[in-house]
């Protein structure tokens, strides 16, 4: 929070919940984001996938690393009326095989 007043942003809202309690909660506060950002761990995040598309925020950032996970989770928004529209890759760690990789889904 100390970064979004330094930064001036005051319309920034943080909510630190268990993940598969939140996107109820949210939903039963009929609160609507713009953006949701999920970086689940390497097992994915696909029994979140359904409850965030209820809430249609307009842009979901989803952070992996694992790309079987990945794909997975984003055929599951791809269903609810997201698109991608973007993907990138980072090597945080060189000299392994492990990358990080940032998808960007759209509500259409």
């Amino acid at each position: 929070m100390q970064n979004s007043e330094r930064l001036a942003l005051a319309e920034a809202q943080f909510v630190a919940m268990k993940a598969d309690a939140i996107a109820e909660f949210l939903q039963r506060a009929r609160y609507r984001s713009e953006v949701v950002i999920v970086d689940p761990p390497r097992t994915g995040a696909l029994s979140l996938m359904e409850p965030i598309a209820k809430l249609r925020p307009r842009t979901i950032i989803y952070v992996s690393c694992d790309l079987t996970t990945l794909a997975r989770d984003l055929r599951a928004l791809a269903a609810h009326r997201y698109a991608i529209r973007g993907v990138s890759a980072y090597d945080f760690f060189p000299n392994t095989h492990h990358v990080e990789i940032v998808a960007r889904a759209v509500l259409t």
